[in-house]
């Protein structure tokens, strides 16, 4: 077999080695040159033989800074540097070679070496003796630092510290293999070999946007192809198809697997079935990423199929990382076999430390909060684990927005989950957007609004389509239509078969059947789309086992009040959704509208000196002139006295809601203009301009007219603030996007109907 060709050698840049005095031989040559090249007197300085630093200034004046440092003296049992270049370019040909067939093909070109001696070279590259405990689909977080890599490490950066950026890269260069640090990123990349530069790829990801990073791992990818190097390409791969996964690129991910899997059994004869040990972590991490693409592409068979098989090789396997038992969970959770997610969290979680422990939890927290809707464990969990900042705040919300709604109080499951979308990055708005949508449907059907509710599902069904979230798309058109077809490859997702369940007014099989799969909380959001199945379990007799919270919501029970208020110009009252027409005074009207905004649901509360010093400041009798404004409006909108009430218990005087539920215009405003936001962010501009048109819309004149007590002039500016502040970015967008046209006519509308923007105009001047 002829020698592979030496320009791999080239590129891969191939290591010297560094000892520690490296730093004393370069302040002896700078010393020297300062001298006038004096060696006698520079040897005297710094008591050495002028011979010594004689070697020295030659070495620096032959090889430069880094030859001078690159004096590190090989053990005296290691192997020559070619045959050592020659063991590793085999390896990366061959990924899934085995140290029999390396030995083989060394013997053809009549070498002689040792099994143990090919492993060494192996382990000093980073192919070889890793810390298991921490195998991730990174491979810089399970590769150990070596003493020499260690030492160089720290000769680069103190060079990088001190401006010498070329030379603290040829160092970094001479490294075999260089774990996660913080000082490859700072180099540039034309500063780094290709090895180097795989690795800082692999430090960058989750730093980089999607498409750039993409971009990138995907000319490495290339590159590693191009020159034969294997084992590297599969290393740049598996962060490829991280990313194209991330991209929602699911055909192009399975494309590149399979093209992956290619390289464990290139070596002639080798069986495609036989894999080294050494490529475990990219076999399992390949097949998690294959299976995830087809539980995304609703393929449940073929999803489950390799998570089994995940499954049997973990459990045949010692000291198994336990960030690979958390993947299986998330491909699990994923699968909607929640049951089996919770066993590898749980079991990833006995292995793990304390500190390490409470990402895991993370997990744990949104399967059994979201999923079981247990939310006394749930929150316990979430109280316990730690994340990125943005990533626990962002699955916090998206708990607490579900658990409101659980405990009855949908306006403050809307107003979390519209907080959801504020916080979520651009990676992880398309499924965010969903999730945002449907829990604000669900909130609106729980107070009847089902025209509202379905509106919301109907303006986000053409985006799901668009970014081909294939089992949103499903459950949205379940829950939108009556008569729909459903596919037997469908059927065995857990959520669209309960959802299918509670179409067919089969109450006891679909809570028996979200108990098993544990998706109580499907079960509660799908049935206030649905409540006839309820109303008939309690005709037929049968036990509800639903929490007391949901079946007092204005969903299951007629007799409860929904008031909306839209004050976004003239105010309009609806109860119940039927127009009410009624003759407020400005006190009167602004006096709903803060209660509206502050005690808008049951439960709630606001202090009478709060009211009292707003409305009536310096009154003698105030709690009179408020009891006749209650009298009036109770019986304005048929409120029943009861739902809101004076208590003065505790030493303190409130006014509280018993079971009043008030939504606003407002309300719907701020939703919308965050679905703008987070379709823009996603890059949906066509999508991100309808919902700031729907946004601006919602305004037919200048809120809080003739209303001039404190309150109301600090809330009508805060909503002009954010109306000026909407329309200002919808207009630099439109600027962006050169669409001159619908800016004009949404800063045309805003100035009709709030004369104090014709005043503003000319702040949102379209610029050519």
């Amino acid at each position: 077999m002829m020698i592979i060709d030496i320009l791999l050698q080239t590129v891969y840049n191939f290591p010297q080695m560094y000892n520690k005095g490296s730093s004393i031989r370069q302040e002896v040559v700078e010393s020297y040159f300062n001298n006038n090249g004096s060696l006698r007197k520079t040897a005297r300085e710094y008591g050495l033989h002028y011979q010594t630093v004689y070697k020295w200034v030659k070495l620096s004046r032959k090889k430069g800074i880094a030859g001078l440092l690159s004096t590190y003296q090989n053990p005296w049992n290691r192997i020559d540097r070619i045959l050592e270049e020659h063991i590793v370019l085999i390896k990366e040909k061959y990924p899934g070679i085995i140290l029999k067939m390396a030995r083989q093909i060394l013997a053809q070109d009549n070498i002689e070496i040792s099994l143990k001696g090919i492993m060494s070279v192996w382990k000093r590259y980073g192919y070889a003796g890793y810390n298991k405990k921490n195998y991730c689909n990174e491979f810089i977080e399970y590769v150990n630092w070596s003493q020499e890599a260690k030492n160089s490490y720290r000769q680069a950066k103190n060079l990088f510290a001190a401006g010498n950026i070329k030379e603290s890269a040829a160092i970094l260069n001479t490294i075999p293999v260089l774990p996660k640090n913080s000082l490859i990123t700072e180099i540039p990349d034309n500063m780094l070999s290709l090895r180097r530069r795989i690795e800082k790829a692999s430090v960058l990801f989750g730093v980089m946007s999607l498409p750039d990073y993409l971009a990138l791992v995907q000319a490495l990818y290339r590159e590693c192809v191009k020159q034969h190097l294997h084992h590297s390409a599969l290393r740049i791969g598996l962060l490829e198809i991280a990313t194209l996964a991330w991209s929602g690129k699911i055909n192009e991910q399975l494309i590149r697997i399979a093209e992956l899997k290619k390289f464990f059994h290139l070596y002639p004869g080798m069986r495609p079935e036989r894999r080294t040990g050494l490529l475990f972590e990219p076999y399992f991490t390949l097949l998690i990423g294959e299976a995830m693409a087809y539980a995304h592409n609703l393929e449940i068979r073929k999803g489950n199929k390799i998570a089994n098989q995940c499954a049997r090789l973990l459990k045949t396997h010692d000291n198994i990382s336990p960030g690979f038992m958390t993947d299986l969970g998330i491909l699990y959770s994923n699968l909607e076999e929640y049951a089996k997610a919770e066993f590898w969290f749980n079991r990833a979680s006995q292995e793990l430390n304390e500190d390490k422990r409470k990402n895991v939890n993370l997990y744990r927290a949104y399967q059994i909060g979201f999923a079981k809707c247990d939310l006394v464990k749930g929150y316990a969990l979430l109280r316990k684990s730690t994340a990125i900042d943005w990533v626990h705040n962002l699955w916090r919300m998206r708990l607490r927005s579900l658990f409101a709604l659980v405990q009855g109080n949908p306006s403050k499951s809307i107003s979390l989950a519209t907080e959801c979308l504020t916080l979520s990055k651009k990676s992880e708005l398309r499924r965010d957007i969903f999730n945002t949508f449907l829990t604000i449907a669900c909130a609106y059907s729980s107070l009847g609004e089902k025209k509202k509710a379905r509106l919301m599902l109907g303006r986000l069904l053409p985006h799901l389509t668009k970014t081909k979230l294939i089992k949103q798309i499903s459950l949205t058109k379940l829950l939108l239509r009556d008569n729909l077809e459903i596919s037997k490859e469908m059927r065995s997702i857990p959520s669209i078969r309960l959802l299918q369940l509670i179409k067919e007014h089969k109450y006891l099989k679909s809570l028996h059947y979200a108990r098993k799969r544990g998706i109580l909380g499907y079960f509660y959001r799908f049935v206030l789309f649905f409540p006839g199945i309820v109303h008939t379990a309690i005709e037929h007799g049968e036990s509800l086992s639903i929490p007391k919270s949901i079946l007092r919501l204005p969903v299951f029970n007629s007799s409860l009040v929904v008031c909306d208020v839209k004050f976004l110009g003239n105010t309009i009252f609806h109860r119940n959704r039927k127009y009410v027409k009624l003759e407020f005074s400005p006190k009167e009207t602004a006096f709903l509208i803060h209660l509206a905004l502050k005690s808008g649901e049951p439960a709630k509360r606001i202090g009478l000196h709060e009211v009292y010093d707003n409305f009536w400041p310096g009154r003698v009798n105030p709690a009179r002139n408020l009891s006749h404004m209650l009298v009036r409006i109770k019986k304005g909108l048929k409120i029943p006295p009861h739902l809101i009430e004076i208590s003065r218990r505790g030493g303190e005087s409130v006014l509280i809601n018993r079971g009043l539920h008030l939504i606003t215009d407002y309300n719907e405003f701020e939703q919308t203009l965050a679905a703008a936001l987070a379709f823009e962010r996603a890059g949906e501009w066509k999508f991100a301009r309808k919902e700031h048109r729907r946004a601006f819309r919602l305004f037919r004149g200048e809120p809080f007219r003739k209303m001039y007590d404190p309150w109301s002039e600090q809330m009508r500016l805060v909503i002009l603030s954010k109306l000026e502040t909407g329309a200002l970015h919808f207009v630099e967008s439109c600027r962006g996007y050169k669409d001159r046209r619908d800016a004009e006519k949404i800063l045309k509308r805003i100035s009709e109907v709030v004369p104090a923007f014709r005043v503003m105009q000319p702040t949102f001047e379209i610029r050519e």
